[in-house]
């Protein structure tokens, strides 16, 4: 049997409270050194309107930020890599569970945004830019190699005929 004095599990579960108030999430590693078990569930319990993930427990203000992120990357016409604007114990399963939580990746029409790599939120525009470029760029080798490769076979071939 493990006993704990009222007052040092009091302190504890005030200095989860403290950091979670502050940073918008804990990680369970910092709730497990605090001597709390069953991370999940308490951290769902104390703070009811937060969100569980696979390593840490965040809060509505992170997703607010996150959120807001997207919308502007979206309304610029540019890409946004979320995970350096999440805190770096998410992994990136916890940042696509958070991208799905956006409002506007979740409205969005098919196509009109991507979600790259699990943390990259793409604007369908970008990508079909990046498309036509990559194909453009292909072609163009595609044709120089294909005109070399026939002037080294002409060329061969001529030298071979003046044997």
């Amino acid at each position: 049997v493990n006993w704990q004095p009222r007052v040092y599990a009091a302190a504890q579960q005030g200095a989860v409270a403290a950091f979670y108030h502050q940073n918008g999430w804990v990680g369970y590693d910092t709730v497990r050194r605090m001597g709390i078990s069953h991370e999940a569930s308490y951290l769902s319990s104390t703070f009811p309107e937060g969100l569980p993930l696979q390593t840490a427990f965040v809060g509505p203000s992170l997703l607010a930020v996150l959120e807001a992120a997207v919308e502007e990357a979206l309304a610029a016409g540019t890409w946004l890599d979320a995970a350096p604007l999440l805190p770096s114990v998410l992994a990136p399963a916890d940042v696509a569970a958070l991208l799905s939580k956006v409002g506007c990746l979740k409205d969005a029409a098919k196509g009109s945004v991507a979600v790259l790599e699990a943390t990259c939120v793409v604007p369908g525009k970008v990508l079909q830019a990046v498309t036509e470029a990559a194909e453009s760029a292909a072609r163009q080798a595609a044709e120089k190699a294909l005109t070399e490769r026939r002037s080294s076979a002409g060329a061969a071939g001529a030298a071979g005929a003046d044997k």
